[in-house]
């Protein structure tokens, strides 16, 4: 028996373990390429990077006189790792991918250039920075995203996607008062311990009102932004300006992308809801399911419809599916998406910043 074993055990060698992964500079210099040629995956596989590795090979990047494309593309694929992180649940790995690509790209502003390339260093700076607002946004760091924004605007640089990122900040801000203003001026007065409520109140009012302004100029551009259209109208709707709102809905209920379709008719049927327009507000809700299936607020709000209108099968039926999109659809759910601030804002700033690089 134990022969046989033996003859077994020589048959089958053990495995050869695999090679140690390579963290030289010269594979931290390919992920840097590879993602500037699209390569989807980079940012992954430099997420699994151990932190000291990371570190040293981003210290002599940018310590050595080197084109300041390759600077941009490496500040990119930080930024890029770090909202892998973050979808991770590891915040902390997160910020040290923003520190490494906040060095990168301040570095690349500082190389010498003149003419074309100058203006294009510039441009990618810009582009840099308004990636990093909507970052700070997906955190909801509201104060960090408006000093970018601010700047941006300071600057003169803020096109229409930077006055939606300052719309997002106040919008947000309306929701999470504590993370656009310090304590003290959410009081009635510094001697106090607690945010006056009245106080409070105030300070949401002005934030979506200031919204809307934010809005209002990101549509002013050749080719108004649909986010910021769709956000203007929410704010309007929660602010009396219904009419106004149901406008500018109504431009988007058309659009080609589902997103925005569906969320413009979810809100749609909202307004019409509240006026007691019941017809035209299953309507909507049914046109929203169909452009978002996996949308739970509309299949709520579509099921609610439909039992109001006596229809109780079909609203059974309906939220019979909740359950199972509760457990799977979150992280794409265009509601929830939209709720966050997640909708369009870091995926555009992401791709205009790989646009300057590439």
């Amino acid at each position: 028996m134990g022969a046989a074993l033996l003859s077994l055990l020589c048959a089958f060698p053990a495995a050869t373990p695999p090679p140690p992964a390579d963290h030289s500079s010269a594979a931290y210099l390919d992920l840097i390429e590879a993602w500037r040629k699209g390569d989807e995956q980079a940012s992954t596989r430099l997420d699994q990077w151990p932190r000291d590795e990371v570190r040293a090979r981003a210290a002599k990047l940018v310590s050595v006189p080197g084109p300041w494309r390759s600077l941009g593309a490496a500040a990119a694929l930080h930024l890029e790792t770090a909202l892998v992180a973050r979808g991770r649940g590891r915040s902390t790995d997160a910020e040290f991918h923003v520190e490494r690509g906040t060095l990168a790209a301040e570095t690349a502003g500082q190389r010498p250039a003149g003419g074309v390339e100058g203006e294009e260093i510039r441009a990618f700076l810009r582009a840099w920075r308004s990636a990093l607002g909507f970052y700070r946004l997906q955190e909801v760091s509201l104060r960090e995203a408006q000093g970018i924004f601010d700047r941006l605007v300071a600057d003169n640089e803020a096109g229409e996607e930077e006055w939606l990122g300052l719309g997002l900040v106040f919008e947000l801000g309306s929701r999470y008062p504590e993370r656009l203003f310090v304590a003290d001026q959410l009081r009635a007065s510094r001697g106090t311990l607690r945010a006056n409520p009245m106080v409070v109140k105030a300070r949401v009012e002005g934030c979506l009102s200031t919204a809307a302004e934010h809005y209002r100029r990101a549509l002013r551009s050749a080719k108004p932004n649909p986010e910021a259209r769709l956000r203007l109208a929410r704010v309007l709707a929660q602010t009396g300006g219904a009419a106004e709102a149901a406008g500018h809905l109504d431009q988007l209920t058309g659009s080609s992308d589902p997103a925005i379709s569906g969320l413009a008719h979810l809100l749609r049927g909202e307004l019409d809801e509240r006026a007691r327009r019941d017809a035209a507000a299953l309507a909507h809700y049914r046109a929203a399911v169909a452009a978002q299936p996996d949308m739970m607020a509309a299949l709520v709000a579509l099921s609610s419809a439909l039992r109001s209108a006596g229809h109780t099968l079909e609203a059974a039926s309906v939220v019979e599916r909740a359950p199972v999109l509760a457990a799977r659809a979150a992280p794409t759910d265009a509601w929830i998406r939209y709720q966050r601030g997640l909708l369009e804002g870091m995926r555009g700033a992401m791709d205009r910043l790989a646009e300057r690089v590439r």
